[in-house]
């Protein structure tokens, strides 16, 4: 017999059920439930508790399946447990909200501007770099204080 791929997907589900006192018990897979049902293994029938590892709350079998035997065919999701609508329109998509996306670039094209030299605060002015893309003059470090580094090292 030919199934279609939702009734495959049906039959590998996994469900919790609560029973008279609250506890939760499972998972168990679609064929175990539907022979349970078949076996009238559980004594309130279609008003059973249940839920699959992805929702976070219980429905009533009842809701669950409403058109035909419990955990034949595939389940009518409820509410709490529906994806949520899609974004993009049937024609496209559409541009992101105000807001989101990827930021105005900050430079426009043009020749690059040529670097401005500022020296820090406290140190005598030194004539700027000449030329464009000049960099100023290297730091020097002092020369290190103490024991000379062992040899190999230095």
């Amino acid at each position: 017999k030919f199934e279609s791929g939702s009734n495959i997907t049906a039959r590998k589900m996994e469900w919790y059920y609560l029973d008279r006192s609250g506890k939760e018990f499972g998972p168990f897979r679609t064929e175990k439930m539907c022979a349970w049902f078949a076996q009238d293994f559980f004594p309130i029938g279609s008003r059973l508790l249940v839920r699959t590892g992805d929702w976070t709350q219980h429905a009533p079998v009842h809701d669950i399946f409403p058109d035909g035997e419990p955990f034949v065919g595939p389940p009518k999701l409820p509410h709490f447990a529906q994806p949520p609508p899609a974004l993009e329109p049937a024609g496209g998509s559409l541009p992101p909200p105000h807001g989101y996306g990827p930021p105005p670039c900050p430079v426009q094209p043009g020749p690059p501007a040529a670097p401005s030299y500022t020296p820090p605060p406290n140190v005598p002015a030194a004539s700027p770099p000449a030329g464009p893309g000049a960099m100023p003059p290297p730091f020097h470090q002092p020369p290190p204080v103490g024991p000379p580094p062992p040899p190999g090292l230095g």
